[in-house]
């Protein structure tokens, strides 16, 4: 069976499709979730203050393996509570 959509020579989509399209809606390196790390370049915030912000329900992901993952929603919607 052929890929459609997808040229023998080099493997890149013809089409733009729903990928391209969230893109240049959100931007080429948007992240599905944040680092503690990330967010404290981002927002100028110690370790502490960041595992704080999520131990007290404003900032919303998952802990793997004892490491924190933000997603960009909260951090998107915590961004737009405390934005003045």
């Amino acid at each position: 069976m052929k890929n459609q959509g997808v040229t023998s020579h080099d493997k890149k989509p013809l089409s733009g499709g729903a990928g391209q399209a969230r893109q240049k809606k959100y931007g080429v390196n948007r992240r599905k979730y944040y680092t503690t790390s990330q967010l404290m370049s981002r927002w100028g915030v110690s370790a502490p203050t960041v595992i704080r912000l999520i131990e007290e329900g404003q900032l919303q992901g998952l802990k793997i393996r004892g490491v924190y993952r933000v997603s960009w929603e909260s951090v998107e919607s915590y961004e737009r509570k405390v934005a003045f």
